[in-house]
């Protein structure tokens, strides 16, 4: 789905190790944007992440990108092609050839984090993504409203337009955002958390990070067992503190799903979304313990606030 990530003025940018993180969890193509001087600088469309880092490093030694807004941006392609022009960040523009450049300067610089479906049908008949048609046939128009940047009301307009995040960095280094990003301890911004250790990688089930995976489901054959799927808006609180958000790119192809008990499982095997009613057990593959939470509100007066159990699935063990 992709990762977005500001930083604000006078805030240290995220770690090699984080940024490293995100690259390979969102391998679509990277970018980032910075302020300087009165103007907007967007490069683009890195598909190798050294050459990424080391385009951000030089721009940091020249500018000072702490005392900067900077916008950073990992690509998982859902529409549009994955090439540099429609990768993040991208100038605030009308014009699609503008839009598409890897390397421009420009008064104001957008990231987004979703699907849009007002523009996603459009994107699937062409060559520029969901988010690239929006920033031309929306958002510029929105911008040519006077005070549009600093108008309180603007990011919540935006949201109800995409019901999913995005942020702008204009000409003075200034940032404003929709609603779904949250402030690391780092003290930068991410729209998910896809820039935290995570279960898996991109190589999927080939590396979880220290659990080790039980074969099947271990049950009385003939069993039916309650599980709860993991959905939009929600994420995976593990027993040895990893979260794991849903994201639309992973799980709606690999759906993960608790028990009463506590017991995280996914399923990697082919299957149907009518299929999900009565799932064989042996499909299922053990994650680890934890519970569903709400991510934007995860706490309570009693510490992590668990999600009800709701019998949205079950499993079946053959006899």
């Amino acid at each position: 789905m992709c990762i977005a990530i500001y930083s604000k003025r006078g805030n240290e940018l995220p770690t090699k190790e984080i940024l490293s993180r995100c690259y390979k969890a969102n391998p679509d193509g990277a970018g980032f944007a910075y302020n300087f001087n009165g103007t907007v600088y967007v490069q683009k469309g890195f598909f190798d992440f050294e050459k990424f880092y080391q385009a951000l490093s030089e721009c940091d030694k020249r500018y000072n990108l702490k005392e900067q807004g900077v916008l950073l941006h990992f690509r998982i392609a859902t529409h549009g092609g994955v090439d540099s022009g429609n990768g993040h960040p991208f100038p605030l523009s009308d014009k699609t050839e503008k839009l598409k450049k890897p390397q421009s300067k420009c008064r104001y610089a957008v990231i987004h984090n979703g699907i849009i479906s007002c523009t996603s049908s459009a994107a699937r008949k062409g060559n520029l993504s969901d988010t690239a048609l929006f920033v031309r046939d929306y958002l510029a128009k929105i911008a040519k409203f006077q005070d549009w940047f600093v108008c309180h009301d603007t990011p919540r307009l935006i949201h109800q337009m995409i019901d999913s995040k995005m942020a702008i960095l204009n000409h003075k280094g200034e940032i404003i955002a929709t609603e779904g990003f949250h402030k690391g301890t780092d003290g930068n911004y991410y729209s998910n958390y896809s820039y935290q250790e995570s279960l898996y990688d991109y190589g999927f089930w080939e590396n979880y990070y220290g659990f080790s995976l039980k074969d099947t489901v271990v049950t009385d054959d003939g069993d039916e067992f309650p599980l709860m799927r993991l959905r939009s808006g929600e994420a995976i609180q593990y027993d040895n503190g990893t979260l794991e958000e849903y994201r639309d790119d992973y799980h709606r192809f690999f759906p993960t799903f608790t028990t009463m008990d506590g017991d995280v499982y996914a399923l990697f095997e082919d299957w149907e979304e009518e299929d999900l009613g009565l799932i064989p057990a042996d499909l299922l593959s053990y994650m680890g313990a934890g519970k569903i939470i709400n991510p934007k509100a995860p706490l309570d007066e009693h510490g992590i606030r668990f999600l009800d159990f709701r019998a949205d699935s079950f499993a079946v063990v053959s006899p």
